[in-house]
């Protein structure tokens, strides 16, 4: 009897010891699964989320796209392609530059209908004036000055 009683306890003991530890691997997997899992607060900020690059993705498919420029992804990149394309246009193609912004125009105000504020279509901040040289100041100037303006029409006009 005394070696049934002794044979029981430790049976008991060894059960108490498995069931504890169970219990405890339970509540670490339940927390564990609660880290995975997203809580309603973060899958309504992911809808959000999702919903503007939708948005995004819509207002950029109706834009017209400036020629000379695709998008990277690098915003800094991007920023100063967007502008080079935007002033290559401008200086070389002067008519597609005016329907490119008539067009960006005509985007906007569908996509703003009533806006007070318009999108300007001004030529780019960086474009070179002309400068005007009278005649007189060219013909009195060294020859490789005269030969830069002459190369450069972009830049210079000789006026009478």
């Amino acid at each position: 009897m005394k070696n049934a009683l002794s044979l029981l306890t430790a049976l008991f003991l060894l059960l108490s010891v498995v069931a504890c530890s169970k219990k405890a691997t339970d509540s670490t997997v339940k927390q564990q699964s609660n880290d995975v899992a997203p809580s309603e607060e973060q899958a309504k900020i992911e809808q959000q989320r999702l919903q503007k690059e939708k948005e995004a993705g819509k207002a950029m498919s109706t834009t017209p796209q400036l020629p000379g420029y695709t998008p990277t992804g690098n915003p800094d990149v991007d920023a100063v392609n967007y502008s080079k394309a935007k002033e290559d246009l401008y200086n070389n193609h002067p008519e597609q530059y005016q329907q490119w912004a008539e067009s960006m125009q005509n985007a906007y105000n569908q996509q703003n209908p009533g806006a007070a504020t318009p999108v300007a279509t001004q030529p780019p901040a960086s474009t070179p004036q002309i400068i005007e040289i009278p005649y007189e100041e060219y013909i009195q100037m060294p020859q490789e000055k005269r030969d830069h303006i002459d190369a450069h029409p972009e830049l210079y006009k000789v006026v009478k």
